[in-house]
């Protein structure tokens, strides 16, 4: 399962516009983005004793700023972007060569992309964020399932285990992961739970006491579970395995306990389009209208463009 297709952030749905790189014509550094501006600007109304209705007022004007300092941004972006573009290739655009393979079974890979600054000095503001883009079996988890539609956005925090599985048995699932690093800027690592000498499970890390105190389980069978998977990261599921793992309980929907499922999902394709003409359709999301991107500094956009 190659990657060998050409990739662009536009067409991944990744065109981080306004992600914190806050380019002006007066600065060319400037330390403070348009999300970064109406992320304070918000946080000084609510900090305001004021009556609803004038801190309803407040917040308007700091978003009628936001939109007019991201129209600013985003032409300028525009033009560097057409500048670099002519003494070299894009930096928007990334082909299969600017990605490493990270993992790989006969049933998917991981395939990672460069720093955003090893490709472009205007693609700073985003250093400390990786691509990966994923061609893999999508397996849920088995207490609470959450069923991904073309076009989905949504947030899993570091440190949350996650189990997906691609139920469809005629489509490859192809997913494009933004991640942050949250100890050491540009860094990250996967670890695997269900693991067992392939991958190896992070659970062998601890004790055998404190495994069966944890597990109510006996070392032994512990060893016997954890040295069954040897079938690497990804690996095909029996229809039994999927119809279990695909099982949730009611309530709060896996892995975001306590909250309801509109709170942490939101999709691209159902958002009115930014821009429209005879040549194509942008969809954006930003944290305006999605609050999990709103301490993430980030937005995402989408291209659909007719071949003309």
């Amino acid at each position: 399962m190659s990657f060998g297709v050409r990739i662009g952030l536009a067409l991944l749905g990744l065109i981080l516009a306004q992600a914190a790189l806050g380019l002006a014509d007066h600065d060319p550094r400037p330390s403070k983005s348009p999300i970064e501006h109406l992320r304070e600007c918000t946080k000084s109304c609510d900090r305001q004793r004021q009556s609803p209705e004038r801190q309803q007022v407040c917040k308007q004007r700091c978003q009628e700023e936001y939109e007019r300092e991201k129209e600013r941004y985003e032409e300028d972006i525009m033009t560097r972007g057409e500048k670099e573009k002519e003494s070299s290739n894009s930096p928007y655009v990334f082909e299969d060569s600017h990605f490493m393979t990270g993992m790989k079974t006969q049933h998917g890979q991981v395939r990672i992309l460069q720093r955003f600054t090893d490709r472009s000095d205007l693609l700073r503001g985003i250093e400390n964020y990786r691509v990966t883009g994923i061609v893999s079996i999508l397996r849920q988890d088995r207490r609470e399932s959450f069923n991904i539609k073309q076009g989905d956005i949504f947030r899993i925090n570091s440190g949350t285990t996650t189990y997906l599985i691609n139920s469809d048995k005629n489509q490859k699932l192809i997913l494009a992961k933004l991640l942050q690093p949250v100890n050491t800027p540009g860094q990250f690592q996967t670890f695997f739970g269900a693991g067992g000498e392939n991958p190896e499970s992070f659970f062998k890390a601890f004790s055998k006491e404190i495994l069966e105190a944890a597990f109510n389980t006996r070392s032994d069978r512990l060893q016997r579970i954890f040295g069954q998977q040897k079938q690497g990261a990804i690996m095909k599921a029996s229809d039994e395995q999927i119809r279990s793992m695909s099982h949730h309980e009611e309530g709060s929907v896996w892995p975001f306990r306590g909250e309801t499922k509109g709170t942490y999902t939101i999709n691209i394709y159902q958002q009115q389009p930014k821009h429209r003409n005879q040549y194509g359709q942008l969809f954006e999301v930003d944290p305006t209208n999605y609050r999990q991107l709103k301490d993430l500094n980030i937005a995402v956009s989408l291209a659909n463009i007719t071949q003309a």
